[in-house]
């Protein structure tokens, strides 16, 4: 829809046009249209893209929910997780996976999207411990509802804002 043209399609009399009104970016040596064959490689960019960080995003949040939330030997195992989760390079653990699996698009997502988690988690860990002892959460509890309905409900509203902004800059991941 966006592309206009054929990002395959060799026209060698449109070879090294200029940018025009038919070619926003003009043409390669073969003549074929260069916004087009942008369009077309971005969309694996963006898939690994948005594929891994909405994984790393529901993993961390949710994660990071509980962690911060229940507090003592939960908090200490998903922490321990995220140190270790952090201790991997991500490259170094995407070639791995590609050896040991088929290589594909869904297995570099999920390991970029599990590799991502740890900082999203410690973000919103610490928001939660912030949030967890505010007035009306604890009146909340002390009206007798259950955690879920506390922690959906009251807290994750509360976390959203940060882990938006997290999330779109990408910059969970350096937390």
């Amino acid at each position: 829809l966006l592309a206009r043209h054929d990002p395959t399609r060799i026209d060698l009399a449109q070879a090294l046009r200029p940018p025009s009104g038919a070619h926003w970016l003009g043409t390669d040596v073969q003549g074929r249209d260069v916004w087009a064959r942008l369009v077309y490689g971005a969309r694996v960019s963006l898939a690994v893209g948005v594929g891994s960080q909405s994984l790393s995003l529901v993993l961390g949040v949710t994660l990071g929910l509980m962690a911060g939330y229940y507090g003592r030997w939960v908090d200490e195992l998903m922490m321990r997780l995220a140190d270790i989760t952090h201790a991997f390079p991500t490259l170094l653990l995407l070639i791995a996976m590609a050896a040991a699996l088929q290589p594909s698009m869904g297995v570099v997502v999920f390991t970029i999207g599990v590799v991502g988690w740890a900082g999203m988690a410690r973000l919103v860990r610490g928001q939660v411990l912030v949030v967890r002892q505010t007035e009306y959460v604890q009146a909340e509890r002390a009206l007798g509802s259950g955690d879920v309905r506390i922690l959906v409900r009251h807290i994750l509203p509360s976390v959203v804002a940060p882990v938006v902004i997290a999330a779109t800059l990408g910059i969970a991941g350096a937390i």
